[in-house]
């Protein structure tokens, strides 16, 4: 009977915890806190890395615009309809990620703007 009780009061504090947690993060998010680099070697090293990611997203994306045009050519030449709209699909989404990188620095005017 008594493990009971106690078994009963240990899973109620790990469930305050987990709750206070909860909370806690929940506090974090809403109240965001500026952070100031020391000096422009971070922030360079940052523009770095985002301009590595961009160049490989970049080249992603010309990868799924050849491969959908060569699916393109494929179902026209097999003549199966099913295959064109999924071709045309593979194209749109490689055309959006060889784009991307142009549209984030849009967007980045636009906010700062």
């Amino acid at each position: 009977m008594i493990r009971k009780v106690i078994r009963k009061i240990d899973s109620m504090k790990a469930k305050t915890a987990a709750e206070a947690g909860m909370i806690l993060a929940m506090i974090m998010m809403a109240f965001p806190m500026n952070v100031f680099a020391a000096g422009e070697e971070v922030v360079a090293g940052i523009n770095s890395l985002e301009g590595l990611l961009a160049n490989i997203v970049t080249a992603i994306g010309t990868i799924i615009i050849l491969w959908g045009i060569f699916e393109l050519g494929t179902a026209q030449q097999s003549h199966d309809p099913a295959q064109t709209p999924l071709a045309i699909k593979r194209i749109t989404g490689g055309l959006i990620m060889f784009f991307a990188p142009q549209i984030l620095i849009l967007l980045k005017q636009g906010v700062s703007a």
